[in-house]
């Protein structure tokens, strides 16, 4: 069975995620940016501190990682086929 992450599913999460334009922390106290992006996605978000982005560029980035991540989905499915 393959689940795509498509632009339909990525834009359903973003009408229930703020656009946030420079980093902040959020409750865990982790800088977060953009559609709820951290580091950890492997986008260095902490160069956002105190410098608001684009509407154009927080979303190039976000529909990056929606891509990245389907990647990592298929080849985790294939691996264990």
């Amino acid at each position: 069975m393959t689940t795509k992450v498509t632009y339909k599913v990525a834009l359903e999460v973003l009408t229930h995620e703020a656009i946030v334009r420079q980093a902040y922390k959020n409750p865990g106290d982790v800088w977060t940016w953009s559609v709820g992006l951290t580091s950890a996605t492997g986008h260095k978000v902490e160069r956002y501190i105190g410098k608001p982005q684009s509407l154009t560029h927080c979303l190039r980035v976000y529909a990056w990682r929606w891509i990245t991540m389907q990647m990592k989905f298929e080849r985790c499915l294939k691996a264990s086929s």
